[in-house]
């Protein structure tokens, strides 16, 4: 039997900036909160509605955290994803909990405006990985996501793109 997760999404605004909690030489940790307010449309009225917010507390681990506080700001609209769950302590002898949700995915919401996206790691490393996999095949190659591209696949030197002999492929 396996443990039950509550794996939920939600969409909302940073009520506050995010800040990294412990020791720095420790695993980073970022903590926030989040505001989400639904919102519906009344046809006998025909108004915008709005319902009460929920207001969650969020935290991110490791890499997840460094770059949420180095993107994520006060404000911003957000997607969060990740597992429900309670915070519980005790404050003058009254137990005291909160929503949280440990995220594993946090992204700018998209519908509401634009962002830039920098993707880090070690670019040659996984071009090569990429090579090593195309020689090893006769007509296809695998990447890293399982898709296939034609054995004429290639990766640009001047932007480490995957291009085909005829377009840019994904």
């Amino acid at each position: 039997m396996g443990i039950q997760q509550g794996l939920v999404t939600i969409t909302g605004y940073v009520a506050k900036e995010p800040r990294r909690v412990g020791d720095p030489g420790r695993t980073p940790l970022c903590v926030m909160r989040l505001a989400s307010t639904r919102s519906y449309y009344d046809a006998k009225s025909q108004l915008w509605k709005e319902l009460p917010t929920t207001w969650i507390s969020v935290k991110a681990h490791r890499s997840l955290a460094n770059n949420v506080l180095a993107s994520v700001h006060k404000g911003d609209p957000v997607i969060v994803t990740g597992t429900l769950g309670m915070d519980e302590w005790s404050k003058d002898g009254q137990p005291q909990s909160s929503l949280v949700i440990e995220a594993n995915a946090i992204g700018h919401d998209l519908s509401l405006g634009s962002t830039s996206f920098s993707k880090l790691g070690n670019r040659s490393e996984s071009t090569s990985a990429l090579r090593a996999s195309e020689d090893n095949a006769s007509s296809e190659a695998r990447s890293e996501t399982g898709l296939a591209f034609p054995s004429r696949t290639r990766i640009s030197q001047e932007t480490g793109i995957r291009e085909d002999a005829d377009d840019v492929v994904f």
